[in-house]
């Protein structure tokens, strides 16, 4: 355990034994839960504190930040929060989770009304590294408005649904997360977006409402809201879950609404006399600051929260309150730029509307994803997701046949099921980091839908791998509705009966198509089953499939593999020889080498993977290269200095090389 007690402590001794007074407001200890700082994973400083104060979590009264330097040279501040009283002052909390492999340096700096008052000496410690990808980021090709990606530099698409809440008053109280995310993680879904609210997860509530698990409080975050926020960010990194956290709801700030209960109303001693006060008042906007400080300084370690998104249909506040475009456009833009400047993990910053724009919302600087919902319109999802020309990735974060509860859902049923599935489907096909996600949690769950998500998963990650992370959606014709994405080489198009009678000898033609002889499959998600449709030829840019079928709203994906040169018509050959990369060592980029010796041409895949064998990157996927030289670029911006390996496969054969980054 790394342990230091400050040699200030042995001058305080010595000032009191000759009654020479000292002054408080001082970090008196620090110390590390551990010894081994492993990337990614956290580690936990915990520092004891001697200070005057009213409110330890006012950051105006105290602050105390963790100041660390990576090995790359970045200096970032990491919030550190009040953990309890003690006996010789106040115990204090660092979750932290390096990213950087390498030697770190840090202190600590104790603020009290704003002033600095004390700072502790510069330490070190050494991380080592782990077989984690790390921390959902920005795409780094600012074009690039299909996926995200991770530290290590792997692509990242997010598929699941809204958990909204866990059960409230009146319902089944086993509609728990435990329950949903083991139902999640076995059907083959990644993500989750769920709600803060006056009854779920009641960080900033003292008064709580419809609710069985948290009770009032009076302290300044409801403790029952952080136990379980512990437990939901341990259960979603043991079972793979990304969450999105939506902070607020709409409801909260919307007078017949949770309005009378929120602690921000000045009829319960908060700041705002109003709703709309609530975006301009100062003295609000520092208390929602602080809440930003504990969410970052005691949960952002975790690489499970993917999105921190600040309201659920803000517009619907607006419209309910009669407030300005301006006033909420302008408390948008000033939170997203401090939540970012003191987030060392730059995790992704949203918020969302339900039906209605609100002018400037989605131009806010800090806002890395723009966010909408969808009722009663799935079928516009594709035009939504093309052509929303927000510059940023936009996703559809609650869609469906119905929003209305009132409505007897089984005079829907079939038309909510096909909704929820084609609404997966369009997002796989289209623009988007995060695939759209149904609300109605529980009823689709009754209906052991979640396993749907296996199939969907299973072409996401196969769409991953053979693009990395890269998508082009190409033309496509079809008698009902298809959609076909290039990934490197491999195509894939998504089939659709919208009629309501089975259709049959229906011909897909696929424009945009490589120079290739392709083998065609058809994939079934009902049954996760793939059925040989034969190999097809390019013509003058397309392959023309015929003879499918679909029964009423049925769905299918066709994938094409490039097997042969469609120049010459004959089999790629097995024999290549793998040259080198240049430069070596490299920063960040380098080019790898290799020889086709066969004159018809070979299909070869190449990957990246660390000096531990850990997967990294693929860079081909069974691409047709023709006889001769050819060069593939790495690029490793987002990776760590060390050794990697390549591996190019091809014809049955397989050979390596190394590769040194340098940074």
């Amino acid at each position: 355990m790394l342990k230091i007690r400050l040699l200030k402590l042995f001058v305080i001794k010595f000032l009191l034994l000759v009654n020479i007074s000292v002054s408080q407001n001082s970090i008196t200890e620090y110390e590390s839960d551990s010894d081994n700082f492993i990337q990614f994973e956290k580690n936990v400083f915990t520092i004891s504190v001697d200070a005057n104060y009213d409110n330890p979590f006012d950051q105006h009264d105290i602050k105390l930040n963790m100041m660390f330097t990576s090995p790359s040279g970045e200096e970032r501040k990491l919030p550190v929060f009040f953990s309890s009283e003690s006996e010789s002052g106040s115990i204090w909390k660092a979750h932290f989770a390096p990213r950087e492999t390498g030697e770190h340096s840090y202190h600590f700096e104790l603020f009290i009304d704003g002033e600095l008052t004390d700072a502790t000496t510069e330490g070190s410690f050494d991380v080592q590294s782990s077989d984690g990808n790390g921390f959902v980021i920005k795409n780094s090709d600012p074009t690039n408005e299909w996926s995200l990606t991770y530290d290590s530099g792997a692509p990242f698409r997010a598929l699941g649904i809204n958990i909204g809440w866990e059960y409230r008053s009146w319902e089944d109280p086993n509609h728990t997360y435990e329950y949903f995310f083991e139902r999640l993680e076995s059907g083959g879904a990644n993500f989750v977006r769920t709600w803060m609210h006056a009854w779920n997860l009641p960080l900033d509530w003292q008064q709580v409402t419809n609710t069985n698990i948290y009770s009032n409080s009076d302290e300044y975050f409801n403790p029952g809201a952080i136990e379980r926020m512990d437990e939901l960010i341990e259960l979603s990194e043991n079972h793979g879950i990304y969450l999105m956290i939506a902070l607020d709801a709409h409801g909260g700030f919307i007078s017949n609404s949770e309005w009378p209960i929120n602690r921000y109303n000045s009829d319960n001693g908060g700041p705002a006399d109003s709703p709309s006060e609530f975006f301009t008042n100062d003295e609000a906007k520092s208390m929602y600051k602080n809440r930003l400080r504990y969410l970052v300084g005691r949960w952002g370690y975790s690489t499970a929260i993917a999105v921190w998104e600040f309201f659920n249909e803000i517009d619907n506040v607006r419209d309910a309150e009669q407030i300005s475009d301006f006033h909420i456009f302008q408390w948008h833009n000033e939170m997203s730029t401090y939540l970012k400047s003191i987030d060392p993990y730059d995790h992704l910053v949203s918020t969302s509307i339900s039906h209605g724009e609100i002018n400037n919302l989605f131009n806010v600087a800090d806002i890395d994803i723009n966010q909408s919902h969808l009722y009663r319109e799935t079928e516009n999802i594709p035009d939504v997701l093309t052509n929303h020309g927000t510059n940023r990735p936009y996703v559809i974060g609650e869609y469906g046949r119905e929003w209305d509860w009132n409505i007897d859902f089984s005079t829907i049923e079939d038309e909510k099921i096909h909704d929820y599935k084609r609404g997966l489907w369009y997002g796989l096909f289209h623009s988007t980091p995060i695939l759209p996600m149904s609300w109605w949690w529980e009823w689709f769950d009754e209906r052991d839908l979640f396993e749907y998500f296996s199939g969907v998963r299973l072409i996401m990650d196969k769409m991953l791998e053979s693009g990395n992370g890269n998508f082009e959606l190409i033309e496509s014709s079809f008698p009902t509705e298809a959609y076909a994405v290039k990934t490197d080489s491999t195509i894939y198009a998504y089939i659709h009966n919208i009629e309501s009678s089975s259709l049959n000898d229906l011909t897909l033609t696929i424009s945009g198509a490589d120079d290739y002889v392709y083998e065609a499959r058809l994939f079934d998600p009902e049954t996760n089953e793939f059925e040989p449709l034969g190999n097809y030829s390019t013509s003058s840019g397309n392959v023309t499939i015929p003879g499918l079928s679909l029964d009423r709203h049925e769905q299918k994906i066709v994938i094409l593999d490039p097997r042969e040169s469609a120049e010459n018509g004959e089999q790629p050959g097995s024999s290549f020889e793998l040259n080198s990369n240049f430069p070596n060592p490299f920063n960040p980029t380098t080019n790898i080498s290799f020889t086709v010796h066969e004159t018809t041409g070979m299909n070869l895949t190449i990957r990246v993977y660390d000096h531990l064998g850990r997967f990294i990157q693929q860079l081909t996927d069974r691409r047709y290269y023709s006889q001769g030289t050819h060069e593939v670029s790495f690029e490793a911006e987002n990776l760590s200095s060390g050794l990697y390996i390549y591996r190019v496969t091809g014809g049955g054969n397989e050979e390596t090389g190394k590769m040194m980054l340098i940074k």
